[in-house]
């Protein structure tokens, strides 16, 4: 019998270019790794970048505790009047924000 395969380990790097600072997502991001996450993001904005992009093109799986994560992160680049963008966010949880009329970017003009 075959054993499950583990889901990949979870990280999150970030790295910084101009005045943009990408964060990039392996892995899950639920209850036990939102909170890493969190610091990564926390710290990213500690360097005061122009724009923030999260990509989680790598990551296995989002939950609802993502969400809040990103939702949280948004709201520091609002009171930032930084730029923010979430790139790679799921089909299904793009579309249940879609239709609750709710978005994760802050675009800065």
């Amino acid at each position: 019998m075959d054993l499950p395969t583990p889901p990949p380990p979870f990280s999150a790097t970030a790295r910084t270019v101009a005045a943009t600072t990408t964060v990039v997502v392996h892995g899950e991001v639920d209850t036990l790794t939102g909170p890493e996450l969190e610091g990564t993001l926390t710290a990213a904005w500690a360097a005061a970048p122009a724009s923030l992009l999260v990509d989680l093109s790598a990551a296995t799986f989002v939950n609802a505790s993502a969400l809040a994560v990103l939702f949280r992160a948004s709201a520091t680049a609002r009171a930032r009047a930084a730029g923010f963008d979430v790139l790679g966010l799921p089909r299904p949880v793009e579309r249940f924000l879609a239709g609750r009329q709710l978005t994760l970017a802050v675009i800065v003009a």
